[in-house]
């Protein structure tokens, strides 16, 4: 089953999808993935990272300054060596019931990013794979990867009851 969780931008995503993976913890569902954590520097977005749900190791994935030769795409360098290590995080425990990956949007649609782990686990992934991502990128997202079935949840409150009825 492939889920997307969506809202707009700064609407709370990360938060409401790690609360969703620690409630999912709780209640004995495995569970890994990777969320994209910001770190703030006078009240702006400078540095996003790639933490590891199962052990919360982080990896730099993007900068708005290039730190170490990043490929700069919008506002933000971008980082192989953040997205390398995600894909290998992605890899591990791949019998995990669910699979979480925040935030998939435009670099994934222009085929880089988490694009290849991401083409591999839509084609190959027996479990649930939650995907966040914008509201404004969804339809875009669904035909870059020529998807045909999958489920949406609106980010809004707890999202924790509408998840756990998808899940199969």
């Amino acid at each position: 089953m492939l889920i997307f969780l969506k809202g707009e931008r700064n609407s709370g995503k990360t938060k409401k999808v790690y609360e969703l993976y620690q409630c999912l913890k709780q209640n004995g569902i495995s569970v890994s993935g990777i969320i994209s954590i910001a770190e703030m520097e006078n009240n702006v977005k400078k540095n996003y990272y790639a933490l590891n749900l199962y052990d919360n190791e982080k990896k730099l994935l993007a900068s708005k300054d290039n730190i170490c030769s990043g490929k700069k795409f919008g506002g933000y360098y971008f980082y192989e060596d953040g997205f390398d290590y995600s894909e290998k995080v992605l890899m591990e425990n791949i019998e995990d019931r669910v699979k979480i990956i925040d935030e998939v949007g435009r670099l994934e649609m222009n085929k880089g990013g988490f694009y290849k782990i991401l083409n591999f686990l839509i084609k190959n992934y027996r479990g649930n794979l939650i995907l966040v991502v914008r509201s404004s990128n969804l339809k875009d997202i669904v035909n870059t990867f020529c998807l045909k079935e999958y489920s949406e949840i609106e980010i809004k409150g707890s999202i924790v009851e509408d998840v756990m009825i998808k899940l199969k």
